[in-house]
């Protein structure tokens, strides 16, 4: 019986070889592009998943609570974890992680590198997280300073196919560290990323600043991220009360202070809200293109009955049953469902590289090999079995006998109504999805182009290493007076790179606590981002003046009156001198932040001690990359031991919402793959139709009806379930546009054409999908079609 079972589906998928080539293709399109979209969801969701003391890791965080100024600080002194292990008997051990953000280092042929994941950590971490030694001995690792740990990636950089171990690496130019073994490279769905590893105790034999880092106490503020690790951790709560207790007898605020604890597999979210949106919508998206293509398949498959309408009836009158029907019917709609999985399969193979590649997605094409990704894979294959197979087979199997054989088929078993609420599940998915790609590029481009209240373009900002030292004034002398450079300043922060410090003050006005930012710059900082006054200062700049933003003037609670006078909060030599008018230094998806700007002079030691950065401005006729080659040679014969870095401040603005332009991407990604399963699908469906009532279109010619009339008759019942779908479509699309667009302080008005428009493409494709088709079947010769009768 297998074998009949076989010949028959050969027999019938060569017959019906378009209608097979649309239903394979059809399905294995939106299988190969929801299994991207859920190997995306499956790495965001996963992360940190690896570790097998995942669930009983947490990463501290200290919550400030001064008045209505709150904040999170993620850093800790380094007497934390030690005191906590010692102090608490539910704390099994600690890791501390240091992050020095861009080092550099350099071999011993002079070559210098930038390295943004050099990390330092205690001995400890190789036990509680998951990062496999590759070579190199575990038991010692991570425990004698001025070692360190190189990751397979960063190995096959530095050092190709040579043995890594036993070389010697300089950090900074000065600090040596030699290779003692490698680890394999951490998973994308990491929240800790590094290429190298020292232990912490290294921080010892480094300056002065790193010595202080180590040997720093119980603090309010430090500089290395702590991880507890709790074996029993239902007792949460406890250990909560016992570090209230110990840091209290520390004299640690713990009225205003508290200790945060986050288990390690949240993090992830936790620092990215926006993300976990984006991704239950890119998961709710690859739900939907599959059922797409699911019902694409369903719709063909149960219009193709009237094709073997009389082959089921011949069969049921000549004895067979309807469970063996049923049985036939299954085993090709699952030989089917196999085929287009295995296509899609294929599909994914080919566009997996490009999909991540274009999109800039944070994982590698070898997660397709992932237990997590498997186990989807089993989901997804399951679900087309299910919906693509049983349906289809009862729907074949349940036609009456007699009808069958009479006129083909029976209208009650038909399931006309079923593929008429897949048809407009098409077409409002369909809507929707054009709906929220249009939005989500016109918010794009908006952001992008938005006044941030600075002027961003031809603006460079290099970075200048600490070495300098009192040198910085000779070098930024001569770049100043290169050809094209109208203006520079210097900057302890890199704009739209970071938001500059955070710190909890007391209004010397209002005596309310808040939260600033703060900036710390040069006299030109205004004139060269051409930043607008509110109050500008009667006076040149001077060392120790304060400028403050709209936004802090209100909130400090500050008048006119208190311009020229001592600005308590930074000391009291500080003078408020000035007002400026509010701009962008963040992301636009909040409101503008307080800021406080402390002018010193760019000469200052303190300024540039830990390095800084001086901003370009360059004239729009210069050639900027002659600007750049002769900058490049003024610093490194200041700084020859620091590779040269730059950026630009537009292209640094424009990174911010590397996010946004992905997930535009990724739905106009979707919107296309759903326009084209829909389209296939209503060109199907129209030619079954047409087939059915060839001859009817006949004897309407011989009557005398037009064209158009005929044009009007076969295609008014696809055009009233358009209608019917935009009116659904239009309040859905409204309420997921309006949750997104929440998620920004500056955001586009929804003008009546961001819904309209989808309406009219969706129209414009059902025309060009069934059009062409109805009009060939409205100019056949009537002789043609109705000559057997």
């Amino acid at each position: 019986m297998l074998w009949n079972y076989i010949k028959v589906f050969k027999r019938n998928f060569f017959k019906y070889s378009y209608i097979s080539f649309v239903n394979v293709f059809g399905l294995a399109t939106g299988i190969a592009t929801s299994l991207l979209v859920f190997m995306y969801v499956t790495h965001e969701y996963q992360y940190d998943s690896f570790h097998e003391k995942a669930d009983k890791i947490y990463k501290l965080e200290l919550e400030i609570n001064l008045g209505e100024a709150t904040g999170m600080i993620p850093v800790f002194s380094a007497g934390f974890g030690p005191l906590f292990k010692t102090s608490i008997p539910e704390v099994s051990d600690y890791v501390r992680i240091g992050q020095n953000g861009t080092n550099t280092i350099t071999f011993d042929n002079n070559t210098f590198f930038n390295e943004e994941n050099f990390i330092f950590t205690d001995p400890a971490f190789l036990d509680v997280f998951n990062f496999n030694l590759k070579a190199g001995d575990g038991i010692s690792a991570l425990t004698k300073p001025n070692t360190v740990l190189i990751t397979e990636k960063a190995a096959q950089k530095y050092f190709r196919d040579k043995n890594p171990i036993g070389e010697i690496v300089y950090l900074d130019s000065q600090y040596p560290f030699e290779i003692t073994g490698i680890l394999e490279n951490p998973p994308t769905n990491s929240t800790i990323q590094f290429n190298f590893i020292a232990p912490l105790s290294s921080y010892n034999y480094m300056d002065e600043n790193k010595r202080n880092i180590i040997n720093q106490e119980i603090e309010d503020y430090g500089m290395l991220y702590t991880y507890l690790y709790i074996p029993e951790n239902e007792n949460l709560a406890k250990v909560e009360t016992h570090i209230h207790d110990v840091l209290a007898k520390y004299n640690f605020d713990v009225e205003n202070k508290q200790i945060k604890f986050h288990p390690l597999k949240s993090i992830f979210f936790k620092d990215n809200q926006a993300s976990k949106k984006y991704i239950l919508a890119f998961l709710c998206t690859g739900f939907v293109i599959l059922l797409l293509a699911i019902t694409n398949y369903t719709n063909l498959v149960t219009s193709q009955a009237t094709l073997r309408a009389k082959e089921t009836g011949i069969r049921k009158v000549i004895g067979a049953k309807r469970f063996t029907l049923f049985f036939q019917f299954l085993f090709e709609a699952v030989t089917m469902n196999f085929l287009a999985f295995a296509v899609g399969i294929i599909l994914l193979h080919l566009s997996l590289s490009v999909f991540i590649n274009v999109l800039d997605l944070p994982f590698n094409s070898d997660y397709i090999y992932n237990s997590d990704f498997i186990l989807v894979l089993c989901i997804a294959f399951s679900v087309c079995l299910i919906s693509g197979s049983i349906y289809p087979a009862f729907i074949l199997s349940k036609f009456n006998s007699i009808n069958l054989i009479k006129s083909g088929i029976g209208k009650q078993a038909s399931g006309v109504a079923v593929r008429k609420f897949l048809t407009l599940f098409q077409f409002i998915a369909s809507i929707v999805l054009i709906c929220f790609s249009l939005v989500i590029q016109y918010q794009v481009n908006y952001l992008h182009e938005q006044n941030t209240g600075l002027t961003k373009d031809q603006v460079l900002v290099l970075n200048i290493h600490s070495e300098i030292g009192k040198s910085y004034q000779t070098l930024k002398h001569e770049i100043s007076n290169l050809n094209g450079v109208l203006s520079t300043s210097t900057s302890r922060t890199p704009i739209y790179k970071s938001n500059g410090g955070l710190m909890f003050v007391q209004s010397p006005y209002n005596s309310e606590m808040l939260g600033l930012n703060s900036l710390i710059t040069d006299e030109n900082f205004f004139n060269t981002l051409d930043i607008n006054w509110i109050s500008k200062p009667t006076l040149p700049l001077q060392h120790n003046n304060v400028i403050i933003n709209e936004r802090a003037f209100e909130m400090l609670g500050a008048n006119k009156t208190d311009i020229g006078g001592n600005f308590a909060i930074l000391g009291e030599s500080a003078m408020l001198t000035g007002i400026v008018k509010d701009f962008n230094f963040m992301k636009l998806d909040s409101e503008i932040s307080p800021l406080v700007i402390h002018i010193q002079n760019d000469t200052s030691q303190y300024l540039i001690k830990n390095g800084a950065y001086t901003y370009l401005r360059i004239a729009k006729d210069a050639k900027v990359s002659d600007v750049i080659s002769e900058a490049k040679n003024i610093i490194k014969t200041f700084i020859p031991s620091h590779p040269f870095e730059y950026y630009f401040l537009d292209d640094a603005y424009d990174k911010l919402y590397k996010r946004e332009e992905q997930t535009a991407s990724i739905f106009q990604l979707f919107t296309i793959v759903a326009i084209v399963i829909a389209a296939l699908g209503l060109f199907g469906l129209a030619s079954f139709a047409i087939n059915k009532r060839t001859k009817e279109i006949g004897i309407r010619k011989v009557v005398g009806a037009s064209l158009v009339s005929i044009f009007y008759l076969l295609s008014k019942e696809y055009f009233k379930m358009i209608f019917i779908a935009f009116v659904i479509a239009v309040p859905i699309a409204n309420y997921f546009i309006s949750e997104w667009l929440n998620e920004f302080a500056y955001k586009i008005a929804l003008h009546w054409w961001l819904y309209a428009l989808p309406g009219l493409l969706i129209t414009g494709i059902a025309l060009l999908a069934i059009g062409g088709r109805i009009i060939k079947a409205a100019i056949v010769n009537p002789v043609e079609t109705l000559k057997d009768e």
